[in-house]
């Protein structure tokens, strides 16, 4: 019997749609208590392209309803998915949203003083992180796009066919203005991850620093007090100065405990990178590597391809751990293993 994932309200077979809810009916609700709502937006085309590149992108489970007390569309997708379906987000609003601005610029629909628009974006494809995820969206949703040679017209011009293949309606023109003004959509925080072993001989150095600085100027004060020196005068003086050092010693305190912490999790975390070392030697041969990649994309993409497939390998092996540790661990293990021998040919 289908049933109302919203109201759960349960329906008699034949009927397809909540009649007070007005979304999709699904055939058990054990399916929906393990959903979750991914994103909210007031385009249907929006949501529809979306859940069909994630169902190219072999994401199941997806979904979009329409959310009348919100007067949006709700895109729903299984919680085990929430990290992948992020990921492929990022590449298809990165990859649409650059193409609708080339599409309004070459409508003139954008306001902007620069005369440079056009180059600024070309410039801007050339970076390998929007490389990856052009190479991510596009390889799957617009394969079956590409124009066979039958129906290819050579009289029409670049700017016809930019305003043909970009659907500038998945957005608004005010985000798509929004869009121009900021350069591009906020990314996820990316850093390089800093090795417990780093990160322990830097709050070494910054507690030492701090400590000995605080130390030595409050020796300097005692002494300027008892007459020894005289490098300050006057109440206020000394009150400032004591507190600024008092608190210069706190933080190396607070710092030198945290180094001592660090420090407890640096044989863990060798012993971590030493395991999926000897693993990934063991298991991975530069020919599977090398397979891992789509010999037509560009080196960036490549390299980042392979990475994300022995990011996976290890995963599936070892569980989920951080993902800035393991781009940080596979890099280097590229590095060292795969890389000379990659110049050499």
């Amino acid at each position: 019997m289908p049933w109302c994932p919203e109201c759960k309200a349960e329906y008699v077979d034949g009927i397809t749609t909540c009649t007070t809810c007005g979304v999709p009916l699904v055939d058990s609700l054990e399916e929906t208590e393990k959903q979750v709502e991914f994103l909210n937006t007031k385009k249907e085309v929006f949501a529809k392209r979306f859940i069909e590149f994630l169902e190219y992108s072999n994401v199941k489970n997806a979904s979009y309803s329409y959310k009348e007390e919100e007067e949006s569309y709700v895109v729903l997708i299984d919680k085990k998915d929430q990290k992948q379906v992020k990921k492929l987000y990022d590449a298809f609003y990165s990859v649409e949203s650059e193409k609708t601005l080339k599409a309004a610029a070459a409508k003139g629909s954008l306001t902007s003083d620069s005369a440079d628009f056009k180059k600024d974006l070309s410039e801007d494809d050339e970076a390998a992180e929007q490389a990856y995820a052009e190479s991510a969206y596009e390889d799957a949703a617009y394969e079956e796009e590409e124009p066979s040679a039958e129906t290819t017209d050579d009289s029409v011009t670049p700017e016809e066919d930019l305003e043909d293949e970009i659907p500038e309606e998945l957005f608004e023109q005010e985000e798509i203005q929004g869009i121009f003004e900021s350069a591009r959509p906020p990314v996820v925080e990316s850093a390089t991850y800093v090795k417990k072993e780093e990160q322990y001989k830097d709050l070494s150095s910054s507690a030492s620093s701090f400590i000995i600085v605080s130390i030595a100027g409050l020796v300097l004060l005692v002494l300027n007090a008892v007459g020894v020196i005289s490098i300050f005068s006057g109440a206020l003086s000394y009150i400032v100065m004591g507190a600024v050092l008092i608190a210069f010693l706190i933080i190396g305190i607070v710092t030198y405990k945290k180094s001592k912490q660090v420090e407890k999790e640096i044989s863990e975390e060798n012993s971590v990178t030493d395991t999926i070392q000897e693993w990934l030697e063991a298991n991975l041969t530069k020919e599977q590597v090398d397979g891992f990649s789509n010999a037509s994309a560009s080196e960036e993409v490549q390299f980042l391809q392979k990475l994300e497939k022995m990011k996976a390998m290890v995963v599936a092996k070892f569980g989920e751990m951080d993902d800035k540790f393991l781009d940080r661990l596979m890099e280097e293990y590229y590095d060292e293993h795969f890389e000379e021998d990659s110049d050499e040919n």
